[in-house]
């Protein structure tokens, strides 16, 4: 986020920056003059959230596939001791990032996007974590499943006031925040206590009333955190 409010400032001042055209010139040259810058902002705040897409998979972390990784920690010599082992692991779709709409307005000083992640999906094969406490097994866990969130997407705009002495500074935000559907089906036991139902109405059921019950607030608060954080970058 605080890449994408980056992005937006300084090219924003680049926009401003370039050459203005006065009365002399013909309306259409102002229009085709206003509707390059337009095009030069968006495009390069499109081109950065391409970036940031691409930095995620440079780092490993789009697609994760994982055919079977094991672990054996010693926490303490002769006292506790953690095993565990994750077989078939697949996570993908985060760097997946769809600029469903983005436009710059030169006249308004406005900016209006709509982004989103179509599909986050997690899936285990087989999973297990146990514990040994003084040669003892004292714990056992098992996971396996699917899991998804789909249609992950954030809307807004953003309206700027720029001086040659002030600056850049936020004239008003609005964010729309929404998740389409989310889909949880894992079988998860802890202590030989089956929880998986439990997972399941959470992920299915309840995150989703929540997030329909509080999506003012929510978006009240994005907004706040990301107008603190324009203000720190600037």
């Amino acid at each position: 986020m605080k890449s994408f409010a980056l992005a937006f400032l300084v090219l924003v001042a680049g926009a401003v920056a370039l050459p203005q055209y006065g009365e002399v010139h013909v309306v259409d040259s102002v229009d085709a003059a206003e509707s390059r810058e337009a095009r030069l902002v968006s495009g390069a705040i499109v081109a950065a959230i391409q970036e940031v897409s691409q930095r995620i998979r440079d780092a490993g972390l789009d697609p994760v596939l994982v055919d079977r990784v094991e672990a054996n920690v010693v926490v303490v010599p002769l006292v506790a001791e953690i095993s565990a082992f994750v077989d078939r692991l697949e996570f993908v779709g985060l760097s997946n990032i769809a600029v469903n709409h983005m436009d710059y307005s030169v006249l308004l000083n406005r900016m209006r996007f709509d982004v989103s992640l179509p599909e986050i999906r997690l899936a285990v094969g087989n999973s297990a974590l146990h514990l040994v406490l003084l040669g003892n097994s004292a714990a056992d866990a098992n996971f396996r499943g699917t899991g998804s969130v789909r249609q992950i997407r954030l809307a807004g705009e953003v309206r700027v006031n720029i001086g040659i002495i002030s600056g850049i500074s936020i004239r008003s935000l609005e964010l729309y925040f929404s998740v389409g559907h989310l889909e949880s089906d894992v079988h998860l036991s802890i202590l030989g206590l089956d929880l998986s139902r439990l997972v399941n109405t959470i992920v299915n059921d309840t995150i989703p009333a929540f997030l329909s019950k509080y999506q003012n607030d929510i978006n009240n608060l994005l907004e706040k955190i990301v107008w603190e954080v324009i203000d720190r970058v600037m």
